[in-house]
């Protein structure tokens, strides 16, 4: 009886240890992802507020322009705004919106490995699982043929 009980606990402690494992790996993963998260929002951040500080000096320097040499803002239009300007707007927003989805093609790749590793390790978990489990069994079956033949 204490060998049957042996082999339970046995089984029990390498499933829990199989848990653990599998459990820090998660957690892992999970650190991983986040830390990556945090990344892509400071970058976010940084070229938000390097945006906004562009047009606040380009706004700046609109009014001070005006101060100081008066209302200039309409020869500066006819200067400033030659007739390509509207394809060079069009040329920056399809470059903008290729680079967005790029981005968001890599973020979908990375979610979708970061799915894949959790799957392998799920899978890599069942099988050791299985193993044991297989093990035991045929321990289980040795016995019982051992108490047979006495």
């Amino acid at each position: 009886m204490s060998l049957f009980k042996s082999l339970a606990d046995k089984l029990a402690r390498k499933t829990a240890e199989l848990e653990r494992a599998a459990l820090e790996k998660k957690e892992e993963i999970e650190r991983e992802a986040a830390r990556r998260a945090a990344e892509k929002a400071t970058e976010v951040a940084i070229a938000q507020g390097k945006k906004a500080a562009r047009s606040a000096v380009d706004r700046a320097s609109k009014k001070l322009e005006e101060v100081l040499f008066g209302d200039v803002e309409e020869d500066a239009a006819t200067e400033e705004a030659p007739p390509s300007s509207r394809a060079d707007r069009k040329k920056e927003r399809e470059k903008q919106r290729d680079k967005a989805q790029a981005e968001e093609r890599e973020r979908k790749a990375r979610a979708r490995r970061e799915q894949e590793q959790v799957a392998r390790a799920a899978e890599a978990r069942e099988v050791a699982a299985s193993r044991i489990e297989r093990e035991v069994d045929d321990e289980l079956a040795a016995l019982k043929r051992r108490l047979a033949k006495k």
